[in-house]
């Protein structure tokens, strides 16, 4: 089994402390007694390939995940949902994640918090992800907020009150849909970077 509070322990191992071939886990992440122990990033045959933690998701969840920095995570949706389980980010990352294939939506935000939270030194890469958020105008805030570098390639990034993307970082969009109602669709501050090779804002 592995636990995963976004650090890995590992009690499948050999004579080397490595992870046994084929080992066959679950990830799972503790949370907080005011949290619903429901909330699970559920997996099967998650892998280490190339240092890299692959997991596939298996339903639709509603959960707030912390990746701590030095984490290298591929997370395979399958055409599944994740919504916030509470006000907090829905990811918040520290570390290296790909997303692959699925639907991200911040629902109902009753607090000014991005969907995403992409922090500085981490790398998130979006292949055909598609992220929303919506609140009240009192809670408006942007969907993404990145310090660190965000690769957007197919899917959708929308927000209905604020800005789709909030840019303190390097974006590079290399396909997809960046849209908002209500605000500039992305915002670049002072020293970012944006790169625009394909797709439509």
């Amino acid at each position: 089994v592995i636990v995963f509070t976004y650090k890995v322990v590992i009690n499948k191992v050999d004579e080397e402390s490595k992870p046994l071939e084929g080992a066959v886990f679950t990830l799972e992440k503790l949370v907080k007694t005011d949290v619903s122990a429901a909330a699970t990033w559920k997996a099967i045959d998650a892998v280490e390939v190339n240092n890299e933690t692959q997991i596939d998701l298996l339903e639709n969840i509603k959960e707030n995940v912390v990746v701590s920095a030095n984490k290298d995570i591929i997370l395979n949706m399958d055409n599944k949902t994740i919504e916030n389980l509470n006000n907090n980010n829905i990811i918040n990352l520290s570390g290296d994640l790909k997303i692959l294939d699925g639907t991200i939506n911040g629902v109902d935000f009753k607090e000014k918090n991005a969907s995403i939270l992409v922090n500085d030194n981490s790398n998130l890469e979006l292949v055909n992800v598609n992220i929303s958020r919506n609140s009240t105008y009192d809670y408006k805030w942007e969907t993404i907020e990145v310090s660190g570098n965000l690769d957007i390639s197919g899917g959708t990034i929308s927000s209905e009150s604020s800005h789709a993307i909030f840019n303190r970082g390097v974006v590079t969009i290399n396909g997809g849909t960046v849209s908002t109602t209500n605000s500039i669709t992305i915002f670049n501050n002072e020293n970012s970077q944006l790169t625009l090779n394909s797709g439509v804002v």
